[in-house]
């Protein structure tokens, strides 16, 4: 006999000894046929109670992804209102530059009254304007668009204008 069965056999005497005890006269079979019909039956009652608690379910899931697609296309046209709006300001800020740069080359006086006219006839608001420069030089005009969002409320854009340096 080696050493390894001499081992084994003795662990196998320990365990029938420290379990016999414990599990002597215990009616395995009827407790494995008892537990069976227990796990099955509690199996049945809650697949029955799960069913029942997911009727309506669908309704919800549904009711949650429109509420996301309305705040995704909501915020995706705010921003594309964002981006029109930009592109306005820009535009009336290189009008309102321009036409004040042609005004102070033309020796009128004020070239900002006349770029706070341009600018209001493109539905922005002239918030700057400034000379630079003697007689029919350069001219900043900054312009203000308001866009009814509360996030960004105001969009500014800024120009300038005057005559191309010589070389």
């Amino acid at each position: 006999m080696m050493l390894r069965d001499v081992s084994r056999s003795l662990r196998r005497q320990y365990f029938r000894r420290l379990f016999h005890g414990l599990f002597h006269g215990f009616p395995w079979r009827r407790f494995r046929q008892s537990a069976h019909k227990r796990a099955h039956g509690l199996a049945r009652r809650l697949s029955t109670g799960l069913r029942g608690a997911e009727s309506g379910s669908g309704t919800v899931v549904g009711a949650a992804l429109i509420l996301m697609v309305s705040v995704l296309l909501t915020a995706a046209a705010g921003a594309g209102h964002v981006v029109i709006r930009h592109a306005q300001a820009r535009s009336a800020a290189d009008l309102a530059a321009l036409s004040a740069a042609i005004a102070w080359r033309n020796a009128q006086k004020e070239p900002c009254a006349v770029a706070a006219t341009v600018a209001k006839a493109n539905g922005a608001s002239l918030a700057s304007c400034r000379t630079e420069g003697d007689y029919a030089g350069d001219v900043l005009a900054d312009v203000a668009v308001d866009t009814a969002l509360p996030i960004v409320p105001r969009i500014t854009a800024s120009a300038r204008a005057g005559p191309a340096a010589c070389r």
